[in-house]
């Protein structure tokens, strides 16, 4: 909401000049750019409510580091939600790139070694993408 902060972190500054111009356009004023790095968002606070991840878990390169690192910005109830697709969707343009799609398995082990869990998980669009939404052990506890 208008209260509320954005982080848009990305790697590369032109996407991010991109998006800090389209919000000033949108006369959208909280959303803040931050030049992430390639094993760390480099977030300016560590309370952070929710990371969003809509289909670029995939293209970063240390997944496993990357959401480690990700972990220490997250308040204590944060979470942290996953948009990716799967072999099934096909419309997706990685398709002849079998190392682009990720195991839902394999991720859920990267996020318990960050110390989260799956609390939701969603299937969208007949199964082309799934969508999980972790949190920490006493959130899956207290959730049950």
């Amino acid at each position: 909401g208008p209260a509320g902060r954005l982080y848009a972190v990305d790697i590369d500054p032109g996407l991010l000049d991109y998006i800090a111009q389209k919000a000033k356009k949108e006369r959208v004023a909280n959303i803040q750019t931050v030049k992430g790095e390639f094993n760390d968002p480099k977030l300016p606070v560590p309370d952070i409510d929710l990371a969003f991840f809509n289909e670029v878990l995939h293209l970063i390169e240390n997944r496993q580091a990357y959401l480690k690192a990700l972990s220490a910005y997250i308040k204590p109830k944060g979470r942290i939600a996953l948009i990716d697709h799967t072999r099934a969707d096909p419309h997706n343009s990685h398709r002849n790139n079998p190392e682009m799609f990720l195991d839902k398995e394999e991720v859920n082990r990267w996020m318990a070694a960050a110390g989260f869990y799956p609390v939701q998980e969603f299937n969208l669009f007949g199964n082309a993408k799934w969508f999980i939404i972790y949190a920490r052990p006493w959130q899956k506890r207290a959730e049950r």
